[in-house]
């Protein structure tokens, strides 16, 4: 049930901000196109497709989170935008949590190799990318 609930904030966090031609804000005065609405997604530590690049960031923040040696569970809900130079910037919460992982899920993000820019209109653009760590 609680997966179900935050399926749907997501949803509709993502329906209520998007405006037309699937931007969904902007970034230092650049647009911000959603993660599915694109000709070419942005890429993580050498994915080809959704799937390993769901796959990849998934490993990438267990393999950070361990780093940590914080002993606390649960569920971080986050949003952050991949600019046009492959860089995570722009971190956001869609759910409150501890202070202290929402402080561990920033510095990870924060540190965060450069991604494979999204591409539209044969153009590098910023890219809405929403995600799950979990602790």
């Amino acid at each position: 049930m609680k997966t179900f609930f935050l399926t749907v904030l997501v949803l509709i966090n993502i329906s209520v901000i998007a405006q037309e031609y699937s931007v969904i804000g902007n970034t230092k005065d650049t647009n911000v196109f959603q993660y599915y609405a694109i000709e070419q997604i942005p890429l993580f530590n050498g994915a080809k497709n959704k799937k390993e690049n769901e796959e990849n960031v998934s490993f990438y923040f267990k393999q950070e989170i361990k780093k940590y040696n914080y002993y606390a569970s649960g569920d971080i809900y986050i949003s952050f935008i991949i600019n046009e130079n492959g860089k995570a910037v722009d971190l956001y919460f869609l759910m409150k949590s501890d202070s202290t992982l929402e402080g561990i899920a920033r510095e990870i993000i924060e540190n965060m190799p450069l991604w494979k820019s999204g591409v539209r209109n044969n153009k590098l653009i910023n890219v809405s990318y929403t995600s799950k760590m979990k602790f």
